[in-house]
């Protein structure tokens, strides 16, 4: 059942992104749906969301290996909304909430690692 939630997850967030791409910043004029969006993406990079829950003990999984391929396609699809949303609000608007998503993006080992090459 979790598996079937992670592909209804993963059409909707593919649908936004495309909607992005089509209207804009038409879609995210409003600051309503626009701060779902970001709630919804960022809960998605956390694991956050219904369908990455444990369904045994109904708490959220921490484990990303529990089930490495939903959480894969699903980081993914939410990653993917990030450049139509920047190009929707401009990168000026959108640089303060990138910084925010920075941070799930980037594993801390990845980070490390980029700081420790500079």
């Amino acid at each position: 059942q979790r598996r079937v939630r992670g592909e209804i997850v993963c059409c909707a967030l593919e649908c936004i992104n495309e909607m992005l791409k089509e209207m804009k910043g038409g879609l995210i004029a409003e600051e309503e749906y626009f701060d779902s969006l970001i709630e919804l993406i960022k809960d998605v990079l956390q694991h956050k969301t219904a369908c990455q829950k444990d369904s045994e003990d109904d708490s959220f999984c921490e484990d990303v290996e529990d089930d490495s391929e939903l959480t894969t396609v699903l980081v993914d699809f939410a990653g993917s909304i990030l450049p139509s949303l920047a190009t929707a609000m401009g990168g000026q608007r959108f640089t303060p909430y990138f910084k925010n998503f920075l941070p799930l993006i980037i594993p801390k080992e990845g980070r490390k690692r980029s700081e420790r090459s500079l």
